[in-house]
């Protein structure tokens, strides 16, 4: 019951992933628990902050974010996290991260996300 900052929202977001990509969503979570704990990236932990990121974003009324208008539906939001999800966990993989260096991954997973 503890989703701090993502709420309700973080959970349909998980249940969407998990729902729609199950099987992606499996592999990452194998892949998690096959690396040493200082590598280990939890999926929910990093699901939760992904929506927050999400929200903060999207709440600014200052960011320049050309595609805000194709998320029209609850569903495109959803998409829009999996894909901000597996942004996040491509860059850690980059930089051969782990949750320790979670600042550092989700700061550069933003900035690729502000450039596209």
């Amino acid at each position: 019951r503890d989703v701090r900052g993502g709420g309700m929202l973080a959970l349909d977001q998980l249940a969407f992933f998990a729902e729609n990509f199950g099987s992606t969503m499996v592999e990452l979570a194998n892949k998690a628990l096959l690396k040493p704990v200082d590598h280990w990236f939890p999926l929910a932990c990093v699901s939760i902050n992904a929506t927050f990121e999400l929200c903060t974003l999207f709440d600014n009324a200052s960011a320049q974010l050309p595609y805000w208008r194709l998320i029209r539906t609850q569903d495109t939001f959803h998409e829009f996290y999996v894909f901000f999800l597996l942004l996040i966990h491509g860059e850690a993989e980059l930089m051969d991260a782990g949750y320790l260096q979670f600042s550092d991954v989700l700061r550069k997973a933003k900035d690729k996300l502000g450039r596209l």
